[in-house]
């Protein structure tokens, strides 16, 4: 199978549609996938924010995860459409080492969804999310 036949396979799947039912009634549901394996996270995703497209965050388990899902997604969704929010900071609790590219990789999600002008996918991890 191709990306594209893999991408309407998710797209179709029983799974997919309970999901995006659930979504349209609220929008701001709380979501955790659990039991998918390899780059299936990531077409399942595809498939949400394709027929739900919405600012949507995914919150990983820890650094490795995270840029796995955001390469995978990448790849599916296109660079355009998926962000990745790091920590700004070079080493865990070492505040006074910020990483300058991190810093403008946290404005640039915080721009876009100020925007509006188009959904995107945020995928970050605790870490980056617990900085004051």
């Amino acid at each position: 199978m191709n990306i594209p036949e893999l991408k309407s396979l998710f797209s179709q799947s029983k799974n997919t549609q309970v999901l995006l039912e659930t979504l349209q009634e609220n929008e701001l549901s709380h979501i955790q996938l659990k039991g998918l394996m390899g780059s299936s996270p990531a077409f399942f995703s595809q498939a949400l924010f394709q027929q739900f497209p919405i600012n949507q965050l995914f919150i990983l388990n820890d650094k490795e995860e995270a840029a796995y899902f955001l390469n995978d997604l990448e790849h599916i969704v296109g660079e355009d459409k998926v962000l990745f929010f790091p920590p700004s900071y070079k080493r865990a609790y070492q505040i006074e080492e910020t990483d300058n590219s991190n810093i403008l990789l946290r404005a640039e999600v915080l721009n876009s969804l100020s925007k509006k002008s188009s959904s995107k996918i945020i995928v970050t991890y605790p870490d980056a999310l617990a900085e004051k």
